[in-house]
């Protein structure tokens, strides 16, 4: 066994014992710090999923509210749902162009811009994202989105507008994942 001892530099030698037991201590200190490390990182990430969760929520209901305003803002008594999300941008039916939705948004899930649209022939009824992620969130949502706590993906959060006339006439809607009876499947659309 070596013991300490001082060069004439002033360099104090360790023993191997010493040695050994300060390699140990920096393993276990970088074993630690590996540890908490990664559960900073899944705390940032589920934080992360829980923010886009929220930013999909509140662009969601943008579009199925601009739906809505388009279709009462439709002049005459025989109202009309857009043909496209453009039309929700600058609604070309009158003199002065309307702006039902400032601007088309990304799916905060993905980080792109493509939406599932719902549609009532060729009109649009609402929107939906892409995304076939497990949503963190399974319940305390708004009662017009309750039916959200039993989606097995984000594509099950439908942000539909029920025009009153298809609530009456019981018109079927394209959905997410289904085909309803005598309905193509649900489309596509990427906002430019």
């Amino acid at each position: 066994m070596w013991a300490k001892s001082r060069r004439n530099d002033g360099f104090i030698f360790q023993s191997h014992k010493e040695q050994g037991v300060m390699l140990l201590g920096l393993l276990i200190f970088l074993a630690i710090l590996g540890v908490v490390m990664t559960k900073t990182a899944e705390v940032w990430s589920t934080r992360l999923a829980r923010e886009r969760e929220q930013d999909l929520l509140f662009v969601g209901e943008q579009y199925r509210a601009a739906i809505e305003r388009y279709y009462y803002a439709t002049p005459g008594p025989t109202k009309a749902l857009p043909l496209t999300l453009e039309d929700l941008v600058k609604d070309d039916r009158f003199p002065q162009p309307q702006h039902h939705l400032r601007q088309l948004y990304l799916d905060p899930v993905r980080g792109d811009d493509t939406w599932g649209v719902l549609r009532q022939g060729s009109r649009i009824t609402g929107v939906y994202s892409l995304s076939d992620q497990v949503p963190l969130k399974k319940a305390g949502f708004a009662p017009k989105y309750a039916e959200f706590s039993a989606a097995q993906s984000y594509r099950g959060w439908l942000f539909i507008f029920h025009p009153p006339a298809a609530k009456i006439a019981g018109s079927a809607l394209r959905a997410a994942n289904k085909k309803l009876p005598n309905q193509a499947g649900p489309s596509t659309l990427r906002t430019p």
